[in-house]
């Protein structure tokens, strides 16, 4: 059984290399029959379902994770992907929220959560995870320009202005 469960793993990535998605969903599904204990699938399954836009289901797969496993950043971090794509931004906020408690340092939460907050009209807190991206990665200029947007609607032009010189050095 684990052998045969092993194979539709096998065939589910390789699914996903091709982009096959529909596929890749159908074998991970097989798996999951076999072994429906199993977080790793279920979260496979669940990115699979948000890249063939299906996001309840995916909704679904990642709440199936942190049921199997509450500690799972990864399933916090990507069912709150999964709500803002939905305009769920209080479910987002209190996923994405969880996923950086468990792991403070994770800058793809973090700057998915900085975007939610943009998109909420908060831009002191869209700004401050901007700065903390900033100094996980201070090499990433992406993180600079990203700041820019907050600090403008905040009218802070100056620092604004400072953020856009150091973007370009970067």
């Amino acid at each position: 059984q684990s052998q045969t469960c092993e194979k539709h793993l096998e065939n589910a990535d390789a699914y996903i290399r091709k982009g096959n998605y529909a596929a890749a969903i159908e074998s991970y599904t097989a798996a999951i029959k076999l072994d429906p204990q199993s977080a790793y699938v279920y979260t496979n399954r669940g990115i699979a379902y948000l890249n063939t836009n299906q996001i309840d289901l995916a909704i679904q797969d990642f709440t199936q994770v942190i049921h199997l496993d509450p500690k799972d950043k990864n399933a916090y971090g990507l069912r709150g992907i999964a709500y803002r794509s939905k305009n769920e931004y209080g479910l987002s906020l209190k996923d994405l929220d969880m996923d950086i408690s468990l792991d403070p340092k994770d800058a793809s939460s973090l700057y998915y959560r900085s975007l939610l907050h943009y998109s909420m009209g908060e831009y002191e807190k869209a700004a401050s995870d901007c700065k903390i991206l900033m100094t996980l990665s201070p090499d990433n200029g992406d993180f600079y320009f990203d700041l820019i947007g907050p600090l403008i609607r905040l009218r802070r032009l100056e620092e604004a202005w400072d953020v856009y010189k150091k973007f370009k050095e970067s």
